[in-house]
């Protein structure tokens, strides 16, 4: 009875009830006044915690001062059967919509604050007691469970805090201590819910991905989180020539892998250490290679990878630095767990991966281990160098160029890059060979300082960038070295005064050869293809603005004749990119669209600025593209409006594209278009309407970008109209065309001769536009 009473209450805020359910729930809270509960009762007991578990609502909360209500007799409760695991147990068990309840946005802050502090109480004192070593393992998964919980409503552990024996302890540091917990359960369950430490649980709209947590807080808790699954390694690691113990040693390791799984899930900005620890733990903690391999191979097929070494591969240079970094000798180049990369030898993962592996040896000056690399793989090693010439590069040109920094630890660096780079140039390494390296593969140089790009979000101690406005907070870092956009810019400066021509730019050494832009802006897209890492993509998306941006500067010097490619292959890629959008934006993907739009408004403005007529032939693709953002993506729709109005209206006197913007298809009769709709139709029919067969040659004189056919299907709308309103002038046309055989299945007929390419959405408005002439 007592629970359908609270159902009744719960049932009441759903639908229709012909009592009142207020006073239901006040009438049940009567029952557990502490003048009338007697908690040592069982029946007043079992009453306690029916109400306890039935009252609060997931959904749709009680008041707060109905909560207090419910949560006074509590500590009472649990001081009566402290030594009751069974009783314990269903307590923390029931709390948990409290829980839920405790963070709902209520003005009544007084009062929340002491339920909060009421219930806060109750589980500090648990945490005690499983410190110390009192509670069974029912009772501490129940705790775990209202952790969890308590972190799902206070992500930031503002309010979130146990005091105990008069010290404070935030929840999301209390939380990763149950890694190391006595019971494989209670480890496992804190395990698979660490990503509570790295993001905002709470959804006002299920269908938006979690939000990630602040930086400073998902870096303590990769380190509490880890430090804590590895204490609970060590407590059994004496002990693995135990058979008994073989099957904790199992489960330890298990709870590692979970733990170290689900923050790559969970967590981008932490995938890099996550996965040096995975490494760090084949060698420290006897992890076996096959249950890390079978858990990151799970791992990359989520994250949309092929094959697991692509996964591994794209964070190597990230893992050998950190490898090399420990400094100890078992943590030697030829120790590194190479078989996570699917190889059985380390002379098949050097041939493959040499060009990753001797930068980083040779920026330490390891020639030695260089030349055993080289022997391994029989070949000459100063050809090795001569291979990883770029990429050896990136770990000293920027030094050189960025010397004006007062900052100690890049003076160190560029003393160990300038010791190298003398090294390397002697004659018993490169010589004069050096000079000729360097202008030979300058492309690929450039290539290489592109992609080193990590541009830091704009704060208020930073300066402001192009590119800032477009990073975010959590963005992660790149594999090492990386450097600001400034630096790759002074590094580029540094190169030109090198050259023995003294060229003002990189730029015009690279147009002395004009095929070098369209090897860089390939290398780059080939990059942004064969990732699936939004992050990384997005970060190669700024490289492609960074590299862009320096060659629209110099466009009107011609690009070494190369001005005309450059433009095409821009807007097309930059097209391309906007059309594969996802059909729900998150964060980094709406800043990459907004920087797509973003560079192709300043491709656009330097084309009609220093190339003429260059831009007529792409308009219409660029029109036609941009069109149904409007519509589909309300969070850029100023920025391409912009677009829009700069092309169509700020140019519509402009000689140049005043033919191309007659040409256009209409724009769609919404109040957004307005403007643009009245400034094309102006030009179009400055001499005058057009008649059903000008209009129809009107849109067959536009040609179209095969790859892009969807951009005409304005202008088959409008021409659908345009034969609905003018029957009469068709059948006209028909009857004209009978002593030529020309009837109206051929103008059709001309529609799809000139698209080949007929989407479905085409064929339906050839289909619609064939039925207004009957009907």
């Amino acid at each position: 009875m007592l629970k359908f009473l609270c159902m009744c209450v719960t049932a009441s805020h759903i639908t229709t009830v012909s009592f009142k359910a207020a006073d239901i729930r006040r009438k049940l809270l009567v029952l557990i006044d502490s003048s009338t509960l007697d908690p040592a009762q069982p029946l007043h007991l079992h009453m306690y915690l029916v109400l306890l578990k039935e009252l609060p609502g997931e959904e749709h909360p009680l008041p707060m001062d109905d909560i207090i209500e419910l949560l006074k007799p509590l500590s009472h409760v649990c001081s009566l059967y402290r030594r009751d695991q069974d009783v314990c147990t269903t307590v923390l068990n029931h709390v948990l919509h409290i829980v839920t309840n405790l963070d709902q946005g209520q003005l009544d802050f007084e009062n929340t604050r002491d339920a909060q502090g009421r219930l806060l109480t109750v589980i500090g004192a648990f945490w005690h007691l499983a410190k110390e070593k009192k509670c069974t393992f029912s009772v501490r998964m129940a705790l775990v469970k209202c952790l969890k919980a308590l972190l799902e409503v206070d992500p930031y552990s503002k309010w979130a805090i146990l005091n105990v024996m008069g010290k404070d302890f935030p929840v999301n540091e209390v939380f990763p201590q149950f890694l190391a917990d006595d019971h494989h359960q209670v480890r496992m369950l804190a395990a698979v819910s660490i990503n509570r430490l790295f993001q905002d649980m709470k959804q006002g709209d299920c269908s938006r991905l979690l939000k990630a947590l602040p930086l400073r807080l998902q870096q303590t808790a990769f380190e509490s989180a880890y430090l804590k699954a590895q204490e609970g390694m060590r407590e059994v690691s004496h002990g693995a020539e135990n058979p008994d113990l073989l099957d904790e040693i199992y489960n330890r390791k298990s709870v590692l892998l979970m733990t170290i799984a689900v923050i790559l899930y969970s967590s981008p900005i932490c995938e890099k250490q996550a996965l040096f620890a995975l490494c760090k733990s084949v060698k420290e903690n006897g992890l076996e290679s096959h249950l890390a391999k079978k858990v990151l191979e799970k791992v990359s097929e989520t994250f949309g990878y092929r094959r697991l070494e692509d996964f591994m591969a794209s964070h190597l240079d990230y893992l050998v630095l950190e490898w090399l970094n420990l400094q100890e000798t078992e943590y030697s180049l030829s120790s590194f767990p190479f078989i996570l990369l699917n190889y059985r030898n380390v002379e098949d993962f050097y041939r493959s991966y040499y060009k990753v592996l001797i930068p980083h040896l040779v920026i330490r000056s390891h020639f030695d281990e260089v030349k055993s690399i080289a022997n391994q793989i029989q070949k000459d090693w100063k050809s090795l160098l001569i291979d990883c010439f770029p990429k050896i590069l990136v770990n000293i040109l920027p030094y050189f160029a960025y010397e004006s920094t007062p900052d100690s630890r890049m003076a160190q660096q560029r003393e160990t890059a300038t010791k190298v780079y003398d090294i390397l140039k002697s004659e018993n390494l490169l010589g004069r060979q050096i000079d000729h390296l360097f202008i030979s593969n300058l492309p690929e140089i450039v290539v290489e300082l592109l992609m080193t790009l990590h541009e830091p979000a704009i704060s208020s101690a930073s300066p402001s960038t192009d590119l800032g406005d477009f990073s975010g907070d959590l963005d992660p870092a790149p594999n090492p070295p990386y450097f600001p956009s400034r630096v790759i810019k002074a590094t580029f400066a540094y190169i030109s005064n090198c050259h023995k021509t003294k060229f003002k730019s990189i730029l015009e050494i690279l147009s002395k050869s004009p095929d070098s832009y369209q090897k860089i802006l390939l290398a780059i897209c080939e990059q942004a293809t064969e990732t699936n890492n939004v992050y990384k993509r997005h970060r190669i998306l700024k490289i492609y603005h960074l590299f862009v941006s320096l060659l629209l500067k110099d466009i009107k010097s011609g690009l070494g004749g190369a001005w005309a490619f450059v433009l095409r292959d821009v807007i097309y890629t930059l097209i391309h990119s906007i059309n594969k959008r996802p059909s729900r934006f998150m964060d980094v993907t709406l800043r990459s669209f907004s920087l797509c739009c973003d560079l192709l408004s300043q491709v656009c403005q330097a084309a009609v600025t220093h190339c003429k007529d260059a831009l007529e032939n792409h308009l219409h693709v660029i029109v036609g593209s941009l069109i149904p953002l409007v519509d589909n993506q309300v969070e850029v729709r100023e920025q391409v409006l912009d677009l829009l109005k700069y092309l169509v209206i700020d140019n519509k006197d402009n000689e140049n594209l005043y033919l191309t913007i007659k040409l256009l298809d209409p724009f769609p009769e919404h109040v957004v278009f307005k403007d643009l709709r009245v400034t094309q139709q102006k030009i179009k029919y400055s001499r005058g309407p057009f008649s059903l067969l000008e209009e129809i040659n009107h849109f067959l004189s536009v040609s179209v970008y095969d790859a892009l056919p969807l951009t005409r299907l304005e202008g088959l709308k409008d021409l659908r109209r345009q034969l609905e309103q003018h029957k009469d002038q068709m059948m006209d046309l028909m009857r004209a065309s009978q002593g030529t055989h020309f009837n109206d299945m051929d103008y059709f007929c001309l529609f799809l001769s000139v698209y080949p390419h007929t989407p479905k959405d085409w064929t339906w408005g050839i289909i619609n536009a064939r039925q207004a002439l009957y009907h």
